[in-house]
C-alpha cells in the first residue's frame, strides 16, 4: 500500500512539473521566449508591413466569449496530462520498435547493399547528423498533416477533433485544447514516426548519429516556434505573402483552417510545410482581412462544463452506431 502511495504521489508531482515545464522547456510550443518572440514579430510586423498584419485586440480579447474559452482552454491545459498519462501509461514501445527497425535493416538487406548503404553514409558527422534532423522534422510534419486530415474528414475522428475547433476567441493556450483520446493518438503517431526514424537512420549511420539541436530541441523546430508559432491561435493575422505560404505555413492560413466560412473548410491541415497541403489540394493562401469568425456550426456548437466536453465524443459516436 505504501508503495502504491509513493507511485502515485511520484506520478502526480511528475505530472504538474511537466505542466509547468511547457513554459520553461524550448522544445514546448509555449515556451516564454517563443511567446515573447511571437510577440515582438507581431508588434514589428504591423508597424512596418501592415499589409501583410493586421492586429485585433480591443475588438476581440475582452468580454464573456473571450472568458469563457480562455477558462476552458485553462483548464484542458491543467486536467489533459492527468486523463493522458492514465491513457498512454502502456505505450512506452518506441524503443522496442526502434530496435526492430534496426535488426530488420541487419537481417533483410543482404551484406552488399549494407556495404553501398555505408559507404554512401561515409559523411562527415555534421553532415550526417544535420540529414537525420531534418528527416525527422520533415517526416514528423507530414504525419501530423496526415493525421490532421484523418481527424477533419473521418466522421468519427471529427466528434473527438471538433472540440478544438469549439474555440471562438484563440491564445496560444488553445493548442491545448484538444481531447484526451485526440492527444493519445498523437503521442502514438510521434512514437511511431521517431521510432521509425531512428530506427532506419541509426542502421544508415551507426550509433554516433546526434539531433542537430539547440538548447535540447530540433532546430528545425526551433525556428518554426521562434517565428511566430504562436500566433497561429490567435487573432494576429500575419501572412508571410503569397510566394513563402506555399512552403511555410503561416499563422493566418492556420486562422483560415479555424475559420467557419465556406470557402476556408477543409484546408492548410499541415503544421509547418505547406509541400503536404498543395500535394493533397488543400492549400488556401492569405487573403484580404476582412473579418475571420472562429467556432462550430450551430447545431454542432454548445459546448460547455468540462465533464461534458470529455464524454460528448463518446455519446456522440454511441448515436452514430445506433
Amino acid at each position: 500500500m505504501h508503495s502504491l502511495l509513493v507511485f502515485v504521489m511520484d506520478t502526480l508531482v511528475t505530472i504538474v512539473s511537466g505542466i509547468f515545464d511547457n513554459f520553461i522547456d524550448p522544445s514546448k510550443r509555449v515556451f516564454g521566449i517563443y511567446l515573447f518572440s511571437a510577440g515582438i514579430l507581431a508588434l514589428l510586423a504591423a508597424r512596418f508591413l501592415p499589409q501583410f498584419c493586421q492586429i485585433n485586440f480591443c475588438s476581440v480579447y475582452r468580454g464573456r466569449a473571450f472568458k469563457i474559452d480562455l477558462a476552458t482552454d485553462l483548464a484542458l491545459f491543467f486536467f489533459n496530462p492527468f486523463f493522458v498519462a492514465m491513457l498512454a501509461s502502456y505505450l512506452f514501445f518506441q524503443e522496442a520498435l526502434t530496435l526492430e527497425v534496426v535488426f530488420w535493416l541487419v537481417e533483410y538487406v543482404d551484406d552488399d547493399a549494407l556495404e553501398r548503404l555505408f559507404a554512401a553514409g561515409q559523411s562527415p558527422q555534421f553532415l550526417a547528423s544535420l540529414s537525420f534532423t531534418l528527416l525527422l522534422f520533415l517526416v514528423n510534419d507530414l504525419s501530423k498533416y496526415i493525421v490532421h486530415r484523418m481527424l477533419h474528414e473521418n466522421k468519427y475522428l471529427w466528434q473527438v477533433h471538433k472540440l478544438h475547433h469549439s474555440v471562438t476567441v484563440m491564445t496560444p493556450l488553445t493548442v491545448f485544447r484538444t481531447h484526451p483520446l485526440e492527444a493519445l493518438l498523437f503521442i502514438v503517431r510521434n512514437g511511431l514516426v521517431q521510432a521509425l526514424v531512428i530506427g532506419v537512420c541509426y542502421g544508415f549511420w551507426g550509433n554516433s548519429l546526434t539531433i542537430v539541436s539547440y538548447m535540447g530541441c530540433n532546430v528545425f523546430v526551433l525556428v518554426f516556434n521562434v517565428l511566430g508559432a504562436n500566433l497561429r491561435h490567435s487573432h494576429v493575422h500575419l501572412s508571410y505573402g503569397r510566394w513563402l505560404e506555399g512552403i511555410v505555413i503561416s499563422p493566418y492560413q492556420h486562422q483560415l483552417h479555424h475559420s467557419t466560412a465556406a470557402e476556408d473548410r477543409n484546408c492548410n491541415y499541415g503544421v509547418v510545410v505547406a509541400i503536404w497541403d498543395r500535394l493533397g489540394g488543400t492549400l488556401v493562401r492569405g487573403r484580404p482581412v476582412t473579418k475571420l469568425t472562429f467556432g462550430l456550426a450551430d447545431a454542432e456548437g454548445g459546448l460547455q462544463s468540462i465533464r461534458w466536453l470529455y464524454m460528448q465524443p463518446f455519446k456522440m459516436l454511441y448515436q452514430k452506431r445506433s
